[in-house]
């Protein structure tokens, strides 16, 4: 330990050669995994302070941050500032291994995994397994994934370490559910990638054939698409203007570059707190459970009905409206794509 390697035999210490020129290393080491890094950058390692104090919690930095925008960082910038010596405010962290700093690259990333370095020169791995060595060359180009990926002469678009021209990634429907009069849910399959969620509406259905949204991190909808890991979206549940009451909807998940078989779910009926097919008492009551913040019986999702953008409050408007249910009174707010 502390001794410079010369595994070239070229009489310059290997960890010269390689900050000379970063591409001789970059295969060799491991898969980042993106929400191993969230987990990282969310805690205290060390006891130090928490990196989304510092750079935002996405790493973005920006007004109100001491911290700069690091999004899109390789590890080996990473390992640079965290590593010992550094002026880093935030601290050092001696113990990090490659893997956690793989792990906080792949958190970074806007995109795909890049190259994998694992400060060991790759001619003194064998290169590629065709030249009888263990670095991974999908293509048998005789140039290593690590090292395609970096340069960009491959995509890992899904994160999982293997170029996706060797190997397509899987882009999985989500399980999708009704969870009320205005609310759908969704859950993502199991994967290493990032992906969106997008809602559109019913082709056959006029009052919402132009709803084109994706779904927010926060359960709204939006035009642009927000990328997370099947982990990080766990089951979300979603509305927004666009959902409205016994209407079908076509949820597809977006896994950048491809897309999913779209999984179609219908909303409850108005004010149909517990999806019976019909308003009674028995919604009147939720409404009020709801309103005393007991969602036991009734979720809360089957109970904020009210206003047309749900406000995410059980309040006497929601009441209200679901005494007009009762009475017969129909869906108020006028069809989405009559706005």
């Amino acid at each position: 330990e502390g001794v410079s390697q010369d595994c070239n035999q070229n009489a310059v210490p290997d960890e010269c050669d390689i900050a000379g020129d970063q591409a001789l290393d970059c295969a060799g080491g491991p898969v980042g995994s993106i929400d191993g890094g969230a987990a990282i950058f969310s805690s205290s390692p060390a006891g130090g302070t928490p990196c989304f104090a510092c750079h935002n919690t996405d790493g973005s930095g920006g007004p109100g941050f001491l911290a700069p925008n690091i999004r899109n960082h390789s590890r080996v910038e990473i390992w640079n500032v965290l590593l010992p010596p550094t002026t880093h405010l935030g601290g050092t962290y001696p113990d990090f291994t490659h893997q956690d700093f793989a792990d906080l690259e792949a958190f970074l990333a806007d995109a795909g995994s890049r190259g994998r370095p694992d400060e060991i020169l790759d001619e003194c791995q064998n290169k590629t397994p065709a030249a009888g060595g263990t670095l991974d060359d999908c293509d048998a180009d005789q140039v290593s994934d690590g090292c395609e990926l970096e340069s960009g002469t491959q995509v890992d678009a899904n994160y999982d370490g293997l170029p996706d021209e060797c190997f397509p990634p899987l882009c999985s429907a989500a399980a999708v559910a009704a969870v009320g009069s205005r609310y759908l849910s969704a859950t993502p399959a199991a994967g290493t990638g990032r992906v969106a969620l997008r809602v559109r509406g019913d082709p056959g259905d006029a009052d919402v054939l132009c709803v084109d949204r994706f779904v927010q991190a926060d359960g709204t909808l939006m035009a642009e698409p927000v990328f997370q890991t099947p982990a990080m979206w766990g089951t979300i549940s979603f509305a927004g203007v666009e959902t409205v009451p016994g209407t079908t909807y076509h949820v597809e998940v977006d896994c950048r570059g491809t897309s999913s078989d779209s999984a179609a779910v219908t909303t409850w009926m108005w004010a149909d707190t517990n999806n019976r097919g019909v308003v009674d008492i028995d919604d009147v009551l939720c409404l009020l459970a709801g309103f005393a913040n007991d969602f036991t019986v009734c979720p809360f999702t089957t109970v904020n009905l009210w206003p047309c953008l749900p406000d995410d409050v059980v309040d006497l408007d929601d009441i209200l409206v679901t005494l007009y249910a009762f009475a017969g009174e129909e869906y108020p707010c006028p069809p989405p794509c009559s706005r």
